[in-house]
């Protein structure tokens, strides 16, 4: 045999060879399973200011500086949120047993209102409350109730948007003319109670 019959026989061969090397299973398997991927979202509520900060002091109320025997309102807004399915209710009640804002160096008082959500009152003499219906003009034509121990109702969340709803009120205090200069002062708390 020449040399180059054998050259073309030996590249044949090897043709066969890769051929075989390289032929694809036919006999192939797949398999597939499926699985969840989960997180749980847990139910959470809060309270902030009207800008959403739950800050120390983003709920004070203050009515600023003020001559004895003046009467003033101050607009506050309260932001909650409720990721819950449940509807929440805001209150806010006294912190101590203690309800009037008490002068820091002169001994006097100014004492919460004597209204209850069944007998509002007129603010008079040295008297300060709040107003949950957000209807106050002035402080001798709005009524307004005492933030006692006894919590006070501010409203319910049932129409809240996104999550989140801004409560409306106002604080009202009249003082009389013989009231001492002082700042006065009391601490209240805001609980936001989202049903089980």
């Amino acid at each position: 045999m020449k040399k180059s019959a054998l050259l073309a026989v030996s590249a044949l061969s090897l043709g066969v060879v890769g051929l075989a090397t390289f032929t694809p299973i036919v006999n192939a398997a797949t398999d597939s399973m499926e699985a969840n991927v989960t997180v749980k979202i847990l139910g959470s509520a809060g309270i902030g200011d009207e800008g959403g900060s739950s800050a120390a002091g983003a709920l004070d109320v203050d009515f600023g500086s003020i001559s004895a025997g003046e009467s003033k309102i101050v607009d506050k807004a309260i932001r909650t949120a409720n990721n819950t399915s449940n509807n929440g209710t805001l209150t806010v009640a006294n912190k101590d047993a203690d309800t009037a804002m008490n002068g820091q160096s002169a001994g006097g008082s100014i004492a919460a209102s004597t209204g209850t959500t069944g007998a509002l009152a007129a603010l008079t003499g040295n008297q300060w409350g709040i107003n949950v219906k957000n209807d106050a003009t002035s402080v001798a034509e709005a009524k307004f109730q005492g933030v006692t121990q006894n919590p006070v109702t501010i409203g319910t969340d049932a129409d809240r948007e996104d999550g989140e709803k801004t409560f409306a009120v106002k604080y009202g205090v009249s003082t009389e003319d013989t009231l001492a200069e002082d700042t006065y002062t009391d601490k209240i708390t805001y609980t936001f109670t989202v049903a089980e």
